[in-house]
C-alpha cells in the first residue's frame, strides 16, 4: 500500500487534475507541452543526477 501512496497516487492524481482542468477551461495544450518539455524535464535530469551523485557520495541519504 505504501508504493501506490507514494507513487501511483500521484501519477492518478495528476492526470485526473489535468482532465478536469482541461474540462473546466478548455487550456491550449500546446504551451503546457513546451513547458514540460523545455523547464521541467531538464529539472527533472538535474534532480535526477544530483541525488545519484549525492547518494553515492552519503550513503545515509538514500533511506
Amino acid at each position: 500500500m505504501g508504493i501506490f501512496l507514494q507513487v501511483v497516487l500521484p501519477i492518478i492524481s495528476v492526470f485526473i487534475i489535468g482532465y478536469l482542468l482541461q474540462m473546466w477551461k478548455k487550456l491550449d495544450v500546446k504551451p503546457v507541452s513546451a513547458v514540460t518539455i523545455y523547464v521541467f524535464i531538464p529539472f527533472l535530469v538535474f534532480q535526477a543526477f544530483m541525488m545519484k551523485i549525492l547518494v553515492a557520495n552519503f550513503p545515509s541519504l538514500s533511506s
